[in-house]
């Protein structure tokens, strides 16, 4: 048989199906105008398979085209409330760090006076990339009366010392870094020493004066205003003594200090715009309020 011939047949065959089934879906919406003479219940049944079978097909298409557009709509919803969602998260990530900001200045703002001192409050806004430098970037300068050399500090205690000075920022040296240095005092015995930097932000050195001092765990160390030139006023709080174990150092009693201000975070802090205090007592040590 040729091949034609084949085709011939199967078509036939083809067509005859697709005239069955489109009879089937007509008798399937339009059933009730098929005559009940007995040739059209003969029709009937010889087409009722088919006919419950293409209904069974139109309600499976019919539902499964509501389900393909309700998904789309969901899809559609979806992504809108993600980017809600996203909107949501990012604006309570900007409240988070308003709360924090304004937490910190609440506590700048809640001092007690303890060094009649001008000052003014100043944001850090960058931290040095620098492993070998610990210092940090504020967003007040000359502009603002900063200049080289003044101190810096916040409520928790001595921060460090403004070193580079720009139009409207400044450059302040941690006391953590390791070039730092300042005359330092332990308030419960009154030894005297100097406080260095180690580049770690969570020690320091002091350097007893007297070889035979004896230090013990949370004594603090103050800043001593010695010698005469010293950048800092009497009484500002560095630190406390980590452990009292000592250890010594070209015949030098040493010990670690753990600084009081912690600088991560390290949001603000407060500027003392003169280099020496003519206020009060090394016995009371604490930072000065910001001025309003």
């Amino acid at each position: 048989m040729k091949l034609a011939q084949i085709w011939a047949e199967r078509r036939k065959v083809i067509l005859l199906s697709l005239l069955v089934v489109l009879l089937a879906i007509l008798l399937a919406h339009q059933e009730r105008f098929v005559p009940s003479s007995p040739a059209g219940r003969v029709v009937r049944a010889i087409v009722h398979p088919l006919v419950v079978a293409v209904a069974a097909v139109d309600r499976f298409v019919v539902q499964g085209w509501t389900v393909l557009i309700r998904s789309t709509d969901l899809m559609r919803e979806n992504q809108e409330l993600k980017a809600e969602l996203a909107e949501w998260r990012a604006r309570y990530k900007q409240l988070a760090d308003a709360h924090v900001q304004l937490e910190q200045l609440s506590k700048l703002k809640g001092w007690q006076p303890t060094f009649n001192q001008p000052n003014i409050v100043a944001n850090v806004v960058a931290f040095s990339p620098n492993f070998w430098k610990r210092t940090v970037t504020v967003n007040r300068g000359r502009r603002d009366g900063i200049g080289p050399n003044m101190p810096v500090v916040n409520h928790e205690g001595l921060v460090g010392v403004v070193r580079e000075v720009g139009e409207n920022d400044a450059v302040v040296q941690l006391i953590a870094d390791p070039d730092f240095a300042a005359g330092a005092l332990v308030r419960e015995t009154r030894d005297r020493g100097v406080v260095e930097g180690s580049g770690d932000m969570d020690r320091l050195l002091l350097v007893l004066d007297n070889p035979q001092s004896r230090v013990e765990k949370n004594f603090e160390v103050l800043t001593s205003g010695q010698p005469s030139q010293s950048l800092f006023p009497k009484g500002l709080l560095i630190g406390s003594i980590e452990g009292a174990t000592t250890q010594s150092r070209f015949g030098q009693t040493c010990a670690v200090v753990k600084p009081a201000a912690r600088f991560y975070p390290l949001e603000a802090v407060v500027v003392l715009l003169e280099t020496r205090s003519s206020g009060p007592s090394e016995q009371l040590p604490g930072v000065p309020p910001p001025m309003p």
